[in-house]
């Protein structure tokens, strides 16, 4: 028999607004305990509050542990920490509710003044999390999680037109200057939009930038990587490790840089997941690791399989990259190419926010059209360049990724 316990304690912030107006605010405390017990090859999972002590804890689990899970693996015995880096921001530390609330009203007022048929909805969440694991061995490890996210909605209607649009900032600011330069920079994107302009179907050039890599092509490899796909072997990854899958350009990573371990107590390790191309290794979980007879290397954190991930930059500068297109396309939003059977990379949806690009040039917004294309054949045969900037998206957390551009891009 063996125990294990996660606490989490943490305060959230966050202020809403929407259409333009301050609609609600909230500040609370949480605390939880997860509590697995894992007892004659069966696994149960109770839950309660951080008053609860273990022992109760202990007997609710013990009652459902007859129509637990079968499980072959145990917690393990011991956390060997090592030393991570700092993330820290004193700017973020001092922001206090009447500042963020000027932040919001801010934004608010600078896009509503520049465009007064434009709805805005708007949330700014601040939270500190702690999270504590241990068990029945030796395990016993602590870190703390900063979140800082500001979501942006556009909408607007028109007789001819359906505008909606999403921005966000994710990272932990060092300064408010970092808030009102991306916030810039979203306002010359929807400059950028408010001229249409029309693409015949065909195959095109796509400029994917970080935001979308993230959202809608990473996911890919969230399924590729899935625990489920990798025990039942349908995943087209499991066989590949040491064969180049992608092209020689691109290089993703695990830094293993600020978090200390995973949800099940294993340490979080750097990993090299794709080196110029070739498939290196698989994140393995504990629940997995014997069906796979790989060794878990920290893979359980919640709904993703790393700590951070990064995506390394190429060797283009973005603008050189859009001057390169004769016609093309720079996507902004799709919703749902990720809804399908991706695991062995197709993708398909619809161009919900897009720029068309003509002989190097933006010319306008492009709207009413679906796309097509192959994860694995765009960042292999199809990919054309990746940018040397990036984007972060996160704090201790987090996913780097480059602008990519890719050819033979099905459009109609």
């Amino acid at each position: 028999m063996s125990w294990q316990i996660l606490e989490t304690t943490g305060n959230t912030l966050q202020i809403k607004y929407e259409k333009n107006k301050l609609q609600s605010y909230e500040q609370k405390e949480s605390s939880s305990k997860i509590f697995k017990l894992i007892e004659n090859g069966k696994r149960a999972v109770v839950t309660g509050e951080f008053e609860t002590s273990d022992e109760e804890l202990m007997s609710s689990a013990r009652e459902y542990i007859p129509y637990g899970y079968d499980v072959d693996y145990d917690f393990p015995e011991k956390l060997d920490l090592k030393d991570k880096s700092t993330l820290s921001s004193e700017y973020f530390s001092l922001l206090k509710e009447k500042h963020i609330q000027e932040i919001g009203d801010e934004i608010v007022q600078k896009i509503s003044s520049k465009y007064p048929q434009m709805a805005v909805d708007l949330k700014i969440v601040k939270a500190h999390h702690k999270i504590h694991i241990r068990n029945s061995y030796d395990v016993d490890g602590t870190f703390e999680k900063d979140t800082f996210i500001i979501d942006l909605l556009f909408t607007s209607c028109s007789e001819n037109d359906i505008f909606f649009w999403g921005e966000n900032f994710s990272t932990l600011p060092q300064n408010v200057f970092e808030i009102w330069n991306w916030l810039q920079q979203t306002m010359d994107k929807l400059d950028q939009l408010q001229t249409f302009s029309d693409i015949k179907a065909g195959s095109y050039p796509f400029l994917f930038p970080p935001e979308v890599v993230s959202s809608c092509l990473l996911p890919v490899l969230d399924a590729g990587f899935g625990a489920r796909t990798l025990e039942n072997k349908s995943s087209p990854l499991l066989s590949k490790v040491d064969t180049r899958v992608l092209s020689k350009d691109v290089n993703i990573v695990e830094e293993a840089k600020y978090i200390p371990f995973d949800l099940d107590g294993i340490a979080s390790v750097p990993k090299t997941y794709f080196e110029n191309g070739t498939l290196k290794t698989l994140p393995v979980l504990l629940s997995s690791s014997n069906k796979l007879k790989l060794a878990p290397n920290g893979a359980n954190y919640g709904s993703s399989y790393y700590t951070d991930l990064s995506f390394r930059a190429g060797s283009h500068n973005l603008d050189d990259m859009i001057a390169t297109i004769q016609e093309g396309i720079y996507l902004l939003m799709s919703g749902d190419m990720t809804q399908g059977q991706i695991i062995n990379g197709d993708l398909s949806g619809t161009i919900m926010v897009a720029l068309h690009i003509k002989n190097g040039k933006i010319v306008g917004r492009i709207k009413g059209k679906t796309l097509s294309c192959n994860f694995y054949k765009m960042l292999n045969e199809d990919l054309l360049a990746l940018s040397k900037e990036t984007k972060t998206f996160g704090s201790q957390s987090f996913v780097q990724c480059p602008y990519v551009l890719s050819k033979n891009i099905s459009v109609v």
